[in-house]
């Protein structure tokens, strides 16, 4: 679930899907991910929330599987025009589609805040930027509202979920250092932005690209201890 961009070379072939309420399209790689996605859609009341909100907006998501990847379960990607939600398909000894799509839809969520975005480099290639230790823990935070006890038995998930009961969202947020060495707590990687010249939801500067939407305040997560019983 870290914050890796990557190109697919894969063809698509795009399916929708329609949920119960009469909400904008969502457009899917292929009828299997969207089947994995109904799912999980009718049996948790988070990811229905979290998939209509990204249904209601403006910009297009596209939710696929991708190439099987040891290091990955999920990602939240771009090619600088649309937004991927990308899953591994092989399951195996792997998190849970609902707690992947939790986590994957938070930052997705954050996009749409303009709390985090994607930068472009030379080589046009596409990586996370403005990211930080506090986006990563509401999105771990998120997923354990979905997690099954197998989910928690991984490693990663299960000590999260420790340190927030124990310490709180901050001493949470601490740990995931081990994780994310290069993000902070106190900052955020975003590049220089000043003298940037806005070209629709495109941001060009000094030979780069940035992909973000603009900043809407929200309330920071609150750093209690209380977590769903699972």
């Amino acid at each position: 679930m870290k914050p890796k961009i990557f190109f697919s070379l894969f063809v698509l072939t795009f399916v929708t899907f329609k949920p119960e309420l009469g909400l904008a399209i969502v457009k899917f790689a292929d009828k299997k991910i969207e089947e994995d996605i109904q799912r999980i859609y009718d049996r948790y009341p988070l990811i229905k929330k979290q998939f209509d909100k990204l249904s209601s907006s403006e910009l297009t998501y596209m939710i696929r599987y991708g190439q099987d990847r040891a290091r990955y379960d999920a990602i939240f990607e771009t090619d600088g025009h649309n937004l991927f939600l990308t899953f591994r398909q092989t399951r195996g000894y792997s998190y849970s589609l609902q707690v992947c799509f939790a986590h994957e839809a938070t930052h997705a969520l954050q996009f749409e805040r303009g709390e985090i975005g994607f930068r472009q480099n030379k080589d046009g290639d596409w990586s996370a930027v403005n990211i930080d230790l506090w986006d990563e823990a509401e999105a771990f935070k998120t997923s354990l509202e979905v997690a099954s006890p197998a989910d928690l038995c991984l490693g990663d998930l299960g000590i999260f979920k420790m340190k927030y009961e124990t310490g709180g969202l901050e001493k949470a947020a601490q740990w995931l250092r081990c994780l994310y060495p290069t993000l902070s707590l106190e900052r955020k990687n975003n590049p220089d932005v000043n003298n940037i010249e806005i070209v629709g939801k495109f941001f060009i500067n000094r030979g780069y690209k940035l992909f973000c939407e603009a900043y809407q305040p929200s309330e920071m997560p609150q750093q209690d201890n209380e977590i769903s019983s699972f």
